[in-house]
């Protein structure tokens, strides 16, 4: 087979990134850029891949490659400068803006690059947040907890006092089990919010993976001041408080969980549960009732608090298969190999 040439990878590449294999075009623009790392179209068309996968910084630098092999080429002056203020970087947009025209570069060329600069910074609106807020929600919807990640820490530039930005990114790190940043991106909602309860319950949640219990409570302490009807902050109190042995203290928590909110499934197996640890009895006939829906068809509820509450392997299962796909939705258990 004949070895391809640099025009013949190219214009396979090309191809390839404008039927949507973006896999084989990156292997064919990389395989350009062993043999001539300085490839100003491969470079370029690179960075327009890195673009559309959330990968900005990781573009920044090809198109930058792109422009210093082929400065005469206008896009290239225009994807740099786009980036740069999508990242964030209106000094160093700025900056390349007029380099192109201590160069002497055409005029409408040095007028589109400014307008990509000033547009920019004129839409540091509110309008641009909700753009940028519905694009994250979209990418944690779909489980692209990754990309979640890149694309708020561009918007963050931009928007620095973006509360629900911070709040997604807390969300999309704690899916990805990075706790300490997810605690870290909670706690700047409470800083940019203070009156933000669910700030201070997902703060709280995230203290206590760390094992931070204490603070853990106080979190949540501070969302039931600011909204004493939180049930979930009464909840994952009580889960606290049972692993500090605290079990009565922690009933009392889910009871209020369930009396603010009878539907709370969670909140009500927790109850019935920790009951027994304590053998309270009371009422046992009527949360022996309950206790036959609990997880099936509503909310899931952790498995593992219902084996004590009733014989029935099937219920069993369904619960367990509930739970799972709730909780690990995002980042699915692979299975085992089959034997």
């Amino acid at each position: 087979m004949a070895k391809l040439t640099l025009a013949d990878a190219l214009k396979l590449g090309i191809e390839a990134q404008k039927t949507g294999q973006a896999q084989k075009a990156d292997g064919y623009y990389t395989s350009i850029l062993k043999v001539k790392p300085d490839h100003p179209a491969a470079n370029y068309n690179l960075g327009v891949l890195a673009v559309s996968i959330g990968k900005p910084e990781q573009a920044l630098g090809l198109f930058e490659k792109a422009l210093k092999s082929n400065p005469s080429v206008h896009q290239h002056w225009l994807r740099c400068v786009s980036t740069l203020v999508d990242l964030g970087k209106f000094d160093d947009a700025k900056e390349l803006a007029q380099k192109a025209e201590n160069d002497n570069l055409p005029g409408d060329l040095i007028q589109k690059l400014n307008n990509l600069i000033t547009a920019q910074t004129i839409t540091g609106s509110q309008n641009s947040v909700q753009e940028a807020e519905y694009e994250l929600r979209t990418l944690y919807d779909q489980g692209q907890l990754t990309q979640v990640v890149s694309r708020a820490g561009v918007h963050i530039k931009r928007h620095p006092e973006a509360v629900d930005i911070w709040n997604i990114l807390g969300a999309a790190y704690e899916g990805l089990g990075k706790i300490k940043e997810a605690a870290e991106a909670f706690k700047k909602v409470t800083q940019l919010s203070p009156s933000y309860a669910d700030g201070y319950g997902n703060l709280g949640v995230t203290l206590r993976q760390q094992g931070k219990l204490e603070q853990a409570i106080n979190a949540h302490k501070k969302a039931l001041a600011l909204n004493p009807d939180f049930a979930e902050a009464y909840n994952n109190m009580g889960v606290i408080l049972v692993e500090q042995e605290k079990l009565e203290e922690a009933i009392e928590a889910f009871k209020k969980a369930v009396t603010l909110k009878p539907e709370y499934a969670g909140a009500h197996a927790q109850m019935i549960h920790q009951k027994q640890h304590i053998c309270d009895w009371s009422n046992r006939t009527q949360e022996l009732a309950s206790a036959a829906k609990l997880g099936i068809k509503a909310t899931a509820v952790p498995p593992f608090s219902m084996l004590s509450l009733e014989d029935n392997p099937e219920r069993h299962l369904l619960r367990s298969q509930k739970y799972a796909a709730e909780k690990f939705k995002h980042d699915p258990l692979s299975l085992p190999a089959p034997l």
